[in-house]
């Protein structure tokens, strides 16, 4: 698998989403200064994000809430189209196919698990016919025998009876719901899938049993995983590269070992800093000062700035770009004048 990780499967170029807050066109009339006056709000939920997943890899998304990184998951899969930028997979061009023809063999290769279990299945819909209609859609000559088949085997590697096929949804618990939803996505034998904080919802007795049939399912089929989430934890157990996103822009990206060992960016750094150890005395800790900006009006220069110790004129005016120092790609100033 490791022969795979310096070709990109699939490249982000630019990528910016954002989502219109004004509503109709007489909300956006606005009386300022004696005059009527359009005004219209957005939210810049992903800002310029430049970012390769690498064949045969497990790339987790990490950040705090509301930074951007399920509307990314959202993009990548054609759930939601960027405002601005490219994505690619396997060098084509897929954010601008809109025709179900063009874009349907890229939903064979490409599949989504959702971060809740319990939302994401039609609950009118019996385990078979779930697990049926993909497979369906994408081999429409096959037979129902063959069909049955491929159902009761993709059942057993996720670990559920295929006896409980004519059970509904509600009838399981959130962890069986889960593996049923990863059944789901690998019944159409893809190469790459989107995991939108799959485990977040379950108990935490039930989240190591997830991730172990997320990454032995790698293993046997040669997936290549982009993995959400704001577990840390998670990460250090399941990542091979870790990309760190704070207000829709990436701060910092690295292996999953070089970063734990030796994190850059001072959010990565405080990020870090707040995962809870056994032995741990609290000194270690890195309080940020301040609020997260909203992203209605996002700062200028580098959106953490204005939490950041480090931060000077620069750090306020200009906008840091993603660059490699000592193998680690970190979009700082401070770090690359030296100053940390």
């Amino acid at each position: 698998m490791d022969t795979k990780l310096n070709t990109p499967l699939l490249e982000v170029k630019e990528l910016y989403k954002r989502f219109s807050i004004s509503g109709d066109f007489l909300d956006q009339l606005k009386f300022e200064s004696g005059k009527i006056r359009r005004k219209k709000e957005y939210v810049h939920a992903v800002n310029g994000l430049n970012l390769n997943v690498m064949q045969g890899e497990s790339l987790c998304l990490v950040g705090e809430s509301g930074c951007g990184k399920s509307t990314v998951a959202r993009l990548v899969m054609g759930l939601e189209k960027p405002t601005q930028g490219s994505i690619h997979y396997k060098g084509d061009r897929i954010d601008t196919l809109f025709a179900n023809k063009e874009i349907m063999p890229y939903r064979k290769k490409m599949q989504m698990i959702f971060q809740n279990p319990y939302a994401s299945l039609n609950p009118r819909m019996t385990i078979n016919a779930t697990l049926m209609e993909p497979i369906k859609i994408h081999n429409p000559t096959w037979d129902n025998a063959t069909v049955q088949d491929k159902v009761h085997e993709v059942m057993l590697s996720v670990g559920i009876d295929p006896t409980w096929g004519s059970r509904f949804p509600h009838e399981f618990s959130g962890g069986q719901r889960q593996r049923i939803s990863i059944a789901r996505a690998l019944a159409v034998d893809p190469e790459f899938i989107v995991a939108d904080e799959p485990i977040s919802a379950l108990d935490v007795s039930i989240q190591a049993q997830v991730l172990n049939l997320m990454m032995d399912a790698q293993q046997e089929r040669g997936l290549t995983y982009l993995f959400i989430t704001h577990d840390l934890a998670v990460v250090e157990h399941f990542g091979t590269r870790v990309a760190v996103m704070y207000l829709g822009t990436l701060c910092e990206v690295s292996t999953a070992e070089r970063l734990f060992d030796r994190p850059r960016h001072p959010y990565t750094q405080a990020l870090l800093s707040a995962i809870p150890r056994l032995n741990d005395n609290h000194s270690s800790y890195i309080k940020l000062q301040g609020e997260v900006p909203t992203p209605v009006n996002l700062p200028s220069g580098c959106v953490f700035h204005g939490r950041c110790p480090y931060a000077n004129a620069r750090c306020k005016a200009e906008i840091p770009i993603l660059t490699e120092i000592e193998g680690t790609q970190v979009a700082c100033h401070a770090i690359e004048e030296g100053r940390l």
